[in-house]
């Protein structure tokens, strides 16, 4: 064995090692954040607070009355662009 092929190796190892390292971290955070908070913030009840309760959806035609006065205004008319000829 040379010593190419031990450096091969040991960099192998080391990109492993790292890989490994890192993908635990990227999925142990989320725990450890998740009960950190649930376990530090005082409880609702306690503080007299609601739990949050969506409100109920909108029927559609008023979804699209509302949709409709938010579109984006276009002049129309002619464009000098599209009338070459």
């Amino acid at each position: 064995m040379s010593l190419s092929d031990i450096l091969q190796k040991m960099k192998n190892r080391f990109h492993l090692c790292t890989l490994l390292v890192a993908f635990l971290i990227l999925l142990s955070t989320p725990r450890f954040y998740a009960i950190r908070v649930s376990v530090s913030g005082p409880s609702s009840t306690a503080t007299g607070q609601q739990p949050f309760r969506p409100k109920y959806n909108a029927p559609v035609a008023d979804r699209a009355r509302a949709f409709e006065s938010e579109k984006r205004r276009v002049p129309t008319g002619s464009n000098p662009l599209h009338n070459k000829r």
